[in-house]
């Protein structure tokens, strides 16, 4: 107890380690405020309306079907708020149908002959589900009340990202901050240092990752009572639609509290894993690389595998699903190994088991020694080598930027093929009609468009006079194309009106070039965790050795040195963007006939821009704009660098003040989340002369920085 308390005090009175705590739980709230703020214009009628019918009583459901049957979609408010508290109104009254309904199919299908066959162990698997359900008995009350908050609770799972971000930071402070700086070659030399001290470590670890979670869930909690309304949490669990499935007869209190319950458990599992990447990899690059991978992989199989056996257990039975709670506890699953049948609950048994072990390899693996062979050449007469030479080889080779570079390549080419652009019944029928009568106006465009529109004329009554149905159905999906001819059509009377270029582009075709997709996403994602690993780990290495101390007192060891790491840093991320472009730009022109000298103000988010320049060399110069910006903040983010004494520190806020809100900005709706995305990706930029002033005001503040940075080393070489 005593090393425990003693690891915990060292780990707090840490002021970045505070700092970092205190910024994600506030970055936390705020996320969650704002998803639950994307329902503010029509929360204040959803309670309206709960308050009514917690007024009228009883048997509320014929009110409300004559209320939506009356509601116009015009009033969007209110239709929104029925719909809403119709989906709690059928999780109530439904319930017995469902389970009902599980005793129908289970029933059906043993008068089926593949399902009766005795051999056929799906018979015992629907079974036992059957039954589970008929004798489940519901003691709490099933009431009506508004939900909303209380399910925006349960499936937030931003916090639980931002969680995972913060462990690494502790794994990183506690085990390869202590590794580096050769403290804990001095703890393994004293009689605790070992075992003991680090079991002492791994708790600490893991007691402040989980008060991390408990913290940030209970402020969610305050956050949803006061935004909602506090609900009475002695209410039956499926009461709450999308949980009238649980299979145990627990209240709302209860339910949340096995929820936490498994946050609890999978902060352990998660804690394990990291603690063994950072102890035999002894590096926080690699350890946040498996962390990443474990929890993409959780999550990834979460949605791809389905059916039973291994795959369901696989499914289920991972650090995610626990993590989120609803997987394991939400519904009735059984996992199939042969003849056995076992619950998704008893997941914990070999995911504890796996814990254990990954302690046990944590624990006695020792320091990895670093050996560097040293080769003498005699007879050569090289000139030494700069100082720039030494800074790209030190990032390239020692700081494993050589890595980052090749697997950022590789997962933005992976997201580039893997995209696939939507069509909508508009567009696909919109680009067709450029296919049949040109991407240019021309004379002859307006006679075809008549022609067109008399076909559809005749198609209309044509159909009035149809009594087949099937013919009737062929002419009413055939009268779908009039929406592609009405969209070129307004098209073309739009070119003409604004004085444009009379040249029709196919709008999607373009999207992955200059719109907010998955690509643009995960190039912005990239990005920010090269600058997160990397400024720092240039910057740091000197600190720890000491060595920048004699740096700032030789001849090169101040503006030339800092001037040399900047170019270093700009020749990793320059030529990255460089080749993003290019990744995304052969994809488009390979799959598309993109027509690249048509004016980009033809393209819909460029209409009212006047951007008379071709599509390709607006292509190129935001291209250019983009390493200018990236280049700002480099800047930035080194005189950070520079001045912080904690690289983890700098670290762990990129990750969250960057990283986390790109991550999750095509999911929640507040606007701000994307400003880092449109800065990094100027396409999608809504105002240029805002972009362009903000690009101003990050390049001058770059200069100043790096001028006085300059200054002060030229002084301090000088002294």
């Amino acid at each position: 107890m005593r090393l425990i308390w003693y690891e915990w005090k060292k780990l707090w009175k840490n002021a970045s380690v505070l700092k970092t705590f205190l910024f994600f739980f506030i970055l936390s709230g705020i996320v969650f405020w704002s998803d639950l703020g994307k329902n503010e214009e029509w929360l204040s009628e959803y309670l309206h309306i709960h308050s009514i019918l917690e007024e009228k009583g009883g048997d509320v459901s014929a009110w409300l079907d004559e209320k939506i049957e009356t509601q116009s979609t015009a009033d969007y408010e209110e239709w929104v708020a029925l719909e809403q508290i119709s989906r709690e109104v059928k999780a109530i009254d439904g319930y017995e149908a469902y389970r009902a309904s599980i005793q129908n199919q289970y029933e059906k299908n043993q008068e089926i002959s593949i399902f009766s066959d005795s051999e056929w162990n799906q018979t015992d698997y629907m079974r036992r589900i059957a039954e589970t359900y008929k004798e489940l008995r519901i003691t709490a009350p099933m009431q009506l009340q508004p939900y909303l908050g209380v399910e925006h609770l349960l499936d937030f799972y931003a916090g639980d990202l931002l969680a995972v971000i913060f462990l690494i930071y502790l794994v990183s402070v506690v085990f390869c901050q202590e590794e580096k700086t050769g403290k804990t070659d001095f703890a393994c030399a004293m009689y605790y240092g070992k075992t003991r001290l680090f079991l002492a470590k791994l708790f600490v670890v893991y007691i402040s990752f989980t008060a991390y979670i408990l913290f940030a869930f209970f402020l969610n909690f305050v956050l949803e009572e006061a935004f909602v309304g506090p609900v009475s949490f002695s209410a039956a669990i499926q009461s709450v639609p999308q949980y009238f499935a649980v299979p145990y007869a627990w209240t709302i209190g209860k339910y949340i509290f096995v929820c936490i319950v498994l946050k609890v458990f999978a902060a352990a599992i998660l804690t394990a894993a990291a603690v063994v990447f950072a102890r035999r990899f002894h590096s926080v690059i690699l350890m946040a690389a498996g962390i990443t991978g474990i929890l993409g992989f959780s999550i990834w199989a979460g949605s791809f595998f389905g059916g039973g056996g291994l795959t369901a257990a696989v499914r289920i039975w991972n650090v995610w699903s626990f993590l989120r709670g609803k997987p394991v506890i939400g519904t009735y699953e059984l996992i199939r190994f042969g003849n056995f049948m076992i619950e998704s609950v008893w997941g914990f048994l070999p995911l504890l088991v796996l814990t254990i072990g990954m302690i046990m390899i944590a624990g006695t693996g020792s320091r990895r020694e670093r050996k560097r062979k040293i080769k003498i050449k005699k007879g050569t007469n090289k000139k030494p080598h700069t100082l720039f030479y030494y800074e790209v080889k030190k990032m390239w080779i020692y700081q494993r930027g050589i890595f980052f570079f090749a697997a950022c390549i590789l997962l933005q080419g992976l997201t580039v093929r893997q995209y696939r652009d939507y069509l909508g019944t508009e567009e696909y029928y919109y680009q067709q009609y450029i296919d049949r009568f040109g991407d240019r106006i021309t004379k002859q465009t307006a006679a075809d468009i008549a022609a067109e529109e008399d076909y559809f004329s005749n198609i209309e009554r044509e159909l009035m006079q149809e009594e087949n149905v099937y013919r009737a159905d062929a002419l009413q999906k055939e009268l779908e194309r009039r929406m592609g001819l009405e969209k070129y059509v307004n098209r073309m009377e739009a070119l003409k009106n604004d004085e444009k270029e009379g040249i029709f582009l196919k709008d999607v075709q373009y999207s992955i070039l200059f719109c907010f997709t998955e690509v643009s996403r995960m190039m912005v994602l990239l990005l920010c965790i090269s600058f997160a690993f990397l400024i720092p780990a240039v910057f740091q290495k000197e600190k720890e050795t000491h060595a920048e101390v004699l740096q700032r007192t030789s001849v090169c060891g101040g503006a030339k040195l800092w001037n040399a790491k900047i170019a270093a840093l700009h020749l990793y991320t320059i030529p990255l963007i460089a080749v993003f472009g290019i990744i995304s730009f052969v994809r488009a022109v390979s799959e598309y006939d993109l027509k690249l000298l048509a004016p980009a103000d033809c393209l819909p988010q460029y209409w009212s821009s006047d951007i008379k320049l071709p599509v390709i060399v607006f292509f190129v110069t935001g291209i250019i704009v983009q390493c200018v910006s990236a280049s700002a903040v480099l800047i930035l983010l080194s005189a950070f660098g520079k001045r912080v004494k904690n690289q983890y520190m700098l670290t762990g806020m990129i990750l969250g003040g960057a990283v986390v809100p790109t991550l999750l900005s095509p999911y929640l709706s507040a606007r701000w989340l994307r400003m880092i995305h449109d800065f990094f990706f100027v396409f999608t930029y809504q105002s240029q002369w805002m972009m362009a002033g903000l690009l101003f005001i990050f390049a001058a503040a770059a200069a100043i920085t790096g001028k006085e940075i300059l200054c002060r080393e030229k002084n301090m070489a000088g002294s």
